[in-house]
């Protein structure tokens, strides 16, 4: 019997810091069975595709370690964010 290829496709909100990147690209990398395929980030909105396959089991771990990784890079940027104000009104 063979073992199905999972193939996963996750969209990060990052481009621009490409340290942020290599940190979940390496996530993914060190899932044994998991093999990254493609890496893709466009400057302009901001946005990096990883395209990487596997075992269902490696996957699910390497999409879980990515988000993870994501998480800590990523959300606390956002909640440190203000929103922009003008004469004390949110604009």
């Amino acid at each position: 019997m063979t073992t199905p290829l999972i193939e996963c496709i996750p969209n990060f909100s990052e481009a621009r810091r490409p340290e942020v990147i290599d940190q979940i690209a390496a996530a993914i990398q060190s899932v044994a069975d998991v093999k990254l395929l493609d890496r893709s980030s466009d400057l302009d909105h901001n946005r990096t595709v990883l395209t990487f396959a596997g075992s269902a089991a490696g996957v699910e771990e390497a999409a879980f370690r990515a988000i993870k990784t994501a998480a800590v890079h990523l959300i606390p940027a956002f909640l440190c964010k203000k929103p922009a104000r003008k004469n004390g009104v949110a604009t």
